[in-house]
């Protein structure tokens, strides 16, 4: 789970409600941005997937949250999300959707080539 926008309004926004937290290690978190307002010492929290390479912003600015918006989603050109991406076999954006100018990544070249890996 890498290069994710993931906007909450309230409460952890992801976790994890399983018996056994080493069921996690075979995931990858980092490089996601979230806005979530965390609140550590609650009990809803104990369950938050956190990652010390994740962004976590009580607000995150994005030019639309418009769903008919072209710009839905999308990073601005000049915001952090733009280029804040792992890169390499992953965009350099994070997020759906490129920053205005940025061609659109191609998915099934990622898909293809982690296939191939297994």
């Amino acid at each position: 789970m890498r290069n994710n926008l993931i906007l909450a309004k309230s409460g952890p926004d992801i976790v994890f409600s399983g018996k056994d937290q080493l069921a996690l290690e075979e995931w990858r978190f980092d490089h996601n941005w979230r806005q979530v307002q965390a609140a550590p010492e609650t009990p809803e929290f104990m369950q938050w997937v956190r990652s010390p390479d994740d962004t976590v912003k009580d607000h995150i600015d994005l030019p639309s949250l418009d769903p008919q918006n072209r710009n839905f989603l999308c990073p601005a050109k000049d915001s952090p999300l733009a280029s804040a991406g792992v890169g390499g076999d992953l965009p350099r954006y994070v997020g759906a959707l490129p920053p205005e100018g940025v061609e659109m990544w191609d998915w099934s070249k990622t898909w293809n080539a982690r296939a191939r890996r297994r």
